[in-house]
Formats: structure tokens, sequence, C-alpha cells
């Protein structure tokens, strides 16, 4: 049987009844797609020059917001609309054949045969979750509602606004609280609105994405695939399904260290594999918008976890 040793007490998280997904970059690997084109667009303008680190201002924002932003910051000599035709030319034939991210078919089947109610909070508009959810329609029929923050009406302000997912949470039967909702995130403007909603939220970043952007996050995840729903109170996967994950019990430290698979083969119990994950817990975070964000980043660096920290973990054993 596969036990979480050394694990965070579950006192860190709270119980949740509801889940509401991201799509981009959460559900469905489409960032790639959007990075590509933007920097194409923006650099066919002479001088223009679209930095990798850029893109993480824009993750998670509506379009409109996301290409003004884009006009504004390179000083570009076009009009909105025509700026946008050109996007939507480039991305809406790439966008119906993405790949899911890994973990997340198996995450949402899972919740959703436990009878978990699930919704998507996205800033796409309808027209692109219609083009993305099209050859999928058998994962994306589980959730019980999609808010496309881009165009819906309820939708004041988009992420990191918390209006898309607090519609989201309306939006079920019952209507539940916020305190309810777990969020599972990419981005830094979603786990911005998922906080300002009053909600627990999963960010699984880009590797790329560094420390300073990811450290308000309830819960940090290399992958969908380490999630251990358990800790939020929801239905364990099946053994040998998941990576489960070991987190920080270090009130100053918001890095964890460790992640163990344990297989079973006829009875006999495999020697437990250990690599190395980066998981981030925080209980009630402060949230504080920087809209410099990327010069922090650049002059900082992750925190190292040493051996004196790790005492401070906890040693009890939860069987799953």
């Amino acid at each position: 049987m596969s036990k979480l040793k050394r694990c965070c007490p579950t006192s860190k998280f709270k119980p949740v009844t509801h889940c509401i997904f991201d799509l981009d970059g959460t559900i469905l690997a489409t960032e790639y797609v959007y990075k590509k084109v933007l920097k194409s667009l923006v650099e066919e303008y002479e001088g223009k020059i679209f930095p990798d680190e850029y893109h993480e201002l824009l993750t998670g924002m509506p379009e409109t917001d996301t290409l003004n932003k884009i006009i504004k910051d390179f000083q570009l000599p076009v009009e909105l609309e025509p700026f946008r035709k050109h996007f939507r030319e480039a991305t809406d034939y790439l966008l119906a054949d993405v790949d899911f991210m890994p973990g997340a078919v198996t995450l949402i089947k899972h919740l959703h045969e436990h009878g978990i109610p699930l919704a998507i909070g996205t800033s796409s508009p309808q027209d692109s979750a219609d083009i993305k959810f099209s050859k999928k329609r058998d994962i994306f029929d589980l959730f019980h509602h999609v808010v496309c923050g881009g165009t819906d009406p309820e939708v004041i302000h988009g992420k990191p606004a918390p209006d898309t997912f607090l519609l989201a949470a309306k939006r079920f039967p019952g209507s539940p609280s916020p305190e309810k909702c777990l969020v599972f995130e990419d981005a830094t403007n979603g786990v911005t609105a998922a906080l300002s909603a009053g909600m627990q939220v999963v960010m699984i970043p880009d590797p790329s994405v560094p420390y300073e952007s990811w450290k308000r996050a309830t819960l940090r995840l290399d992958s969908l695939e380490c999630m251990v729903p358990e800790l939020f109170g929801l239905p364990p996967l099946p053994e040998n399904c998941f990576t489960k994950l070991i987190s920080s019990n270090n009130p100053n430290d918001n890095k964890v260290d460790f992640t163990e698979k344990e297989e079973e083969n006829e009875g006999q119990k495999m020697k437990a594999e250990f690599s190395k994950k980066k998981v981030s817990v925080k209980e009630e975070p402060k949230i504080d918008v920087d809209s410099e964000i990327l010069k922090s980043n650049r002059s900082e660096s992750e925190p190292n976890f040493t051996e004196s920290d790790e005492e401070l973990i906890d040693e009890t054993n939860f069987n799953v």
C-alpha cells in the first residue's frame, strides 16, 4: 500500500467540494502556440523584439487585454481589430489539435467519476474555446459549465481580477462558497485571480517560471500527474496512477523537495523511486500584484532547502 511519508499536515489545506480548471496551459498545451504566434506578429515590425519572459505577463489574460497590452508595450503602429484578425488567422487552425497537458485527462475523469462538480474558468473567448473543444468533446462534456471570461457579459474584469472564478462558482448548482472551490491554474494572473476570489489554487507553471511568480499559490506542482486530491478532502486517485508528492512543513520556506512513487507487482512491492520535485505550499497568502514582476524575477532566485529546514518536516504517515 502506498503511503504519503513526511507529508505536510492536512491542516495546511482546507477541504473543498468543487473544482474549477483554467483551460490554456492547464488542461490544454496551447500556450506554446500563443507564444510562437505573438512573438512572430510583434517581430514582423522592424526593430521589435519579443522576449521569451514577456509572455509570462500575458498568460491568463483575456484576448482583448493581451493584444491591447502588446500594442501599447511595443508601440506597434496597428489598431486592435486588424491585429486581432492576424492573431486569429495564425492560431485558430492550430488550436483544435493541441495535446492535453500531462495528467489532465486522468484527474478530470477521476473527479467526475467520483461526483465532484467541475467547471472551466478561462480567459478565452467563446469561439476560441469552441475550436479547442471540437475534437475533444468526450472530455469537455464532463464539465458542468464553462465560463469564457473573454466574452461572457457577466465577467466585468478578466484575470487577474476574480470575476471569472467567482462566476464559475456561482453557476454550480447551489452556488458553493469560494472557500469550497479549488482552482487549477498555470499562470501568475490566474493564481492572483483565484486568491482574490478567496479560493485555494494549485499552480502547475511552466518550468521556466521563476519562484517569485509562483510562491503565492496554495500548492505548486510540476504536473497534474503529481496531484494528491486527498490533501483537499477529495477522493484519492487509484494506486500507482500518479506520483505521490511530499510537501514541506517549514513555515519559513514555501518550497518542497521530494516525491515518491511506489509500485506493486503481484504482491511484491518494488523499491520506492525518488525524484526531486518543486512544490509550493502556503496557507493564507497575502496577495501583492506587482506590475514589475519580470524585474523582480530577474533579481531573485529560489531559496535553497537546507538540512535544518528538513528537520521541520512532519513525519506523519498517511495511508492511501
